[in-house]
């Protein structure tokens, strides 16, 4: 047996895993991506000795037919997302055919044609290396960061911050003119409170992983790349909290781009049910709905709808359980950690999946999006006026909240997705210079300037749309702010 064909052979099954999290890295885990790639390896070392048994030891057919096999299994869930009148019934039997004659042709070929075994190891082995890149690129990232300079606290009144992102929420004008949803009440009793309501915000750019990037970096993004690269834990605003002596905290949320592993406290805190520990996450989710275990799963779906909901529904309940634990710590973080701190809670609601009632029960993933969408703005206004409420009872001195959105409506045009809610509750001072087109990238210049005496400018507000994730933001359109408030 060729060794070399056997690794080659596992570049064909190791690297749509990598493909697919590269693509969607923004929203998973990386450390999500070992055990498909644990499992694949494993089939694939047992497809390719059975096929190598099966062809007399012949390492080049083995080869030919583990990496054909490879295509099908991976592109299937593809292909059958992307043909609307194609369902299983018809694309299962192309796919048996097409592995019928791949199966026949390299049988009966008393050799795998040179130019296509060469061909075939190429790719194999681009791929192999491209994998192995990805990976040890993964890990680098991982490492935390051990270069902060030394803490020195400027100011000894220097008040504890808290930046609260509200995913995909929307602006009270676009709430009322999209959905016919009134949130005057909520957006009046935050004003009760003393918060000041940015009427006309917009976000910087119109997907979370630039415009969250952007505002912890208090600066705009030259290109896409830039967003990856300059992870959460390298953003610019870490160092000059570090320089100002507070305590940085970050709460979990399941959601990788908020994974700050080298803040001082990360709180990491729910209680899972057990049995959720061994159901699939959310990438192996993707990779169920891209590759031929779609048949399986759907196949399930059509033999036990109960057995189908426990599995589908698991990562719906892992997220629920994070957010109303991370909801419960915000509540209680105040008097838990030494002042001067800054708390950073990205909540993911409102955004989908749509699983909270506006009670705030757990239900199955509401399939009406606009009404799964005002439900769980509801649930979060509640909630936002709970937390505040609680920060501010017992909170020593009066500290800066800022709950923002980092773009609105989540599955909309432009129009509904650029807009979004930004209010600020600030200790007293005289020379706080907020205003209603205040964007997310000027914040922490404006408010660093006034409460830590730095000496930022403040940028022009600019917002980028792009219409998907993978567009570059030069090739995107400058959207304008017609707003006028009232």
């Amino acid at each position: 047996m060729k060794i070399k064909n056997l690794i080659l052979s596992i570049g064909f099954g190791i690297y749509p895993i990598i493909f697919l999290y590269n693509y969607n890295k923004d929203f998973i885990r990386f450390y999500d991506i070992f055990r498909p790639i644990f499992l694949s390896i494993a089939i694939i070392i047992s497809l390719y000795l059975i096929l190598y048994k099966t062809f007399n030891k012949n390492a080049e057919k083995a080869l030919t037919l583990t990496a054909i096999i490879s295509i099908l299994f991976f592109t299937y869930g593809h292909i059958y997302e992307l043909s609307e009148n194609l369902r299983h019934r018809f694309l299962i039997p192309i796919w048996i055919g097409l592995f019928i004659l791949a199966y026949l042709q390299v049988k009966k070929s008393s050799k795998v044609a040179p130019w296509l075994v060469d061909f075939i190891s190429f790719v194999g082995l681009l791929l192999v290396v491209f994998s192995s890149f990805q990976i040890i690129s993964g890990f680098i990232q991982l490492i935390p960061s051990n270069d902060h300079p030394p803490r020195e606290s400027y100011k000894d009144n220097s008040p504890d911050i808290y930046y609260i992102v509200a995913d995909g929420y929307s602006r009270g004008d676009v709430l009322m003119d999209q959905f016919n949803f009134d949130n005057s009440a909520f957006l009046k009793k935050l004003e009760n409170e003393g918060f000041y309501i940015a009427d006309c915000s917009l976000t910087n750019y119109s997907w979370t992983f630039l415009s969250v990037t952007s505002t912890l970096n208090l600066d705009y993004l030259e290109t896409k790349d830039e967003a990856y690269h300059d992870a959460f834990n390298d953003a610019y605003i870490w160092d000059i909290l570090n320089e100002h002596g507070y305590t940085t905290i970050v709460l979990d949320n399941d959601f990788s781009r908020t994974m700050v592993i080298d803040s001082d406290v990360y709180l990491k805190d729910f209680s899972s049910n057990d049995k959720l520990q061994y159901t699939f996450s959310d990438f192996e989710f993707m990779l169920i709905k891209t590759s031929a275990t779609l048949i399986l799963t759907d196949g399930l779906g059509a033999i036990s709808d109960s057995i189908y909901e426990k599995i589908t529904a698991a990562p719906l309940n892992i997220r629920y359980e994070k957010t109303t634990s991370l909801i419960k710590n915000l509540k209680l973080i105040a008097n838990l950690y030494q002042s001067p701190k800054f708390v950073y809670a990205h909540i993911m609601v409102p955004h989908d999946p749509f699983i909270f009632s506006p009670d705030g029960e757990l239900i199955p993933e509401e399939k009406d999006m606009e009404k799964g969408y005002i439900n769980s703005v509801k649930y979060l206004n509640s909630e936002l006026l709970s937390i505040i409420d609680s920060i501010l009872s017992t909170s020593d001195e009066p500290p800066i909240i800022i709950i923002q959105s980092d773009h609105g409506w989540p599955l909309s045009p432009k129009e509904s997705r650029m807009p979004i809610l930004n209010t600020y509750y600030l200790p007293a001072q005289s020379d706080v210079s907020l205003y209603e087109t205040i964007t997310p990238v000027n914040t922490f210049r404006l408010l660093f300037n006034t409460y830590l005496e730095t000496n930022f400018d403040i940028l022009e507000d600019i917002s980028y749309y792009t219409n998907h994730l993978q567009q570059e933001i030069e090739d995107g359109e400058i959207f304008t702010n017609n707003c006028v408030s009232d």
